[in-house]
């Protein structure tokens, strides 16, 4: 990072040495410092879980999805195994669907389809 210093990424303080006198401010540091993390995270944003891939993830249907997930699968043992087993297999999900526009389309065809059904059993 351009300017900054050691210490200023973890608030340190005391003396520096006279080499490690930084060129930005403490706040502008911090800053740049979470702009550059939240730049590297929005990398993994959208290919969390096959749902968000298909229907993106501001889609209004995709709420209901994880409401159901939260409030209704993960009290259970078995929702709970049926979660972790979604998101283990999510990446290579998404891999066949990158290179299957059809079974995409169809996917979430049926995604859309089922949110009715989960909106009732959240209900």
């Amino acid at each position: 990072m351009q300017g900054a210093n050691h210490s200023q990424f973890a608030y340190c303080e005391g003396e520096l040495a006279e080499d490690d006198i930084p060129d930005i401010s403490i706040d502008e540091q911090q800053r740049q410092l979470i702009e550059a993390t939240v730049d590297f995270l929005r990398q993994f944003e959208e290919n969390q879980c096959v749902a968000t891939y298909l229907l993106g993830g501001k889609h209004t249907q995709l709420t209901i999805v994880r409401q159901f997930r939260d409030t209704i699968l993960v009290k259970s043992v078995l929702g709970r195994k049926l979660v972790s087993l979604y998101y283990q297999s999510s990446e290579s999900a998404i891999s066949v669907l990158e290179y299957h526009p059809i079974i995409k389309t169809s996917a979430k065809r049926l995604l859309l389809s089922l949110v009715p059904v989960l909106e009732f059993f959240i209900a």
